[in-house]
Order: C-alpha cells, then structure tokens, then sequence
C-alpha cells in the first residue's frame, strides 16, 4: 500500500458516516415562504444562485436544484462562442438545514458540474486526494498549510456531497 492510499484510509476510517440507529432519516423543516413548510433531508439542497458570471446565461440565475442548475451550466457551456479560456461563475447552494457552500467555477470543458466541482476541491484541501500531476511530496506541502481545515473539508464532503462524485477519486488516486 502507497502513503496516499494509506492517508486515505485513515480519513476513510476516521470520517466515513455512521450507519443510523433507526432506518428512518432524520428530517428538518424546510419553508418555502411564511406560510408553507414542507419535511426534507437535513442535507438536501433547496436552493442553487449563481449571483455572478462572466457567461451572461447564468449571472443572477437561481434553482431549487443542483442537478437544474448542472442542465443551465451545460447549456451555457455549449452555447460558449470560443473554445478557449472559462467562464468565471460564482455559486452559492444552500442546504435544507442552514448550511451554505459558496464557490467558484471555471465554466470550461473541463469544470461544469457542481457537485463533481465541490468534490475536487473537498478532497485535495481533505489530504484525500493528489492529483496525478502533482509530485506527492509537493501535495502534502500545500496541505499542510490548511492542516486545520482538514477533518472540516472531509466532513462536509461525507455530510453533503453525493458519495458517487468522490468515492472513486480516493480509491483511484
């Protein structure tokens, strides 16, 4: 076993979700408007803005929904009249319990997806993830300057982050 594979283990140990006592998930209230609430997931996402963009298709637009807001993105992406350069976009999503990620991302060929954007990003700056083009050693410097932030990034990416967009970056890199 490699240092990487054995540091992600140990995040693996250390931070993968319990299993629930009960089968039921814990729900919270979530209100639409002054008059009517509605049960959800503590994790769910109610509300996806994107309150600035260089791409004129996403400044100041707002969804209930990442995988909405994926659909606009793509659109954008396709609809980009130069091959070369990005987008700059920044993003606010907002969980159903409170929580709120704020972001930014390159609209590119590359870099589209939201959740599979959050993931990156949760994964490096968890010391989950070196990325292929990137010496190890010179990894594990540029994250030991956020060494407090570790176990926070892991988390949220454990708590909020679909496991199908980050569970193949640990096991395969």
């Amino acid at each position: 076993m490699n240092t990487n594979q054995a540091i992600n283990e140990f995040y693996f140990d250390l931070y993968a979700p319990q299993q629930p006592a009960s089968s039921e998930p814990k729900l919270v209230e979530y209100w639409i408007n002054d008059d009517e609430c509605i049960l959800v997931e503590p994790n769910q996402v109610v509300k996806v803005e994107f309150p600035f963009s260089e791409n004129y298709m996403l400044d100041g637009e707002s969804f209930d929904s990442i995988e909405q807001a994926n659909l606009l993105l793509l659109s954008a992406l396709n609809k980009r009249t130069r091959d070369i350069g990005y987008d700059k976009t920044d993003f606010v999503i907002t969980f159903a319990d409170g929580e709120v990620y704020k972001g930014r991302l390159d609209l590119c060929k590359t870099d589209y997806n939201l959740w599979a954007h959050i993931a990156e990003h949760l994964t490096f700056y968890g010391g989950l993830c070196c990325p292929s083009h990137m010496d190890f050693d010179k990894y594990i410097d540029v994250i030991s300057c956020y060494q407090d932030d570790l176990s926070d990034n892991v988390e949220y990416l454990f708590d909020y982050i679909p496991s199908e967009y980050w569970i193949n970056r640990i096991n395969t890199q």
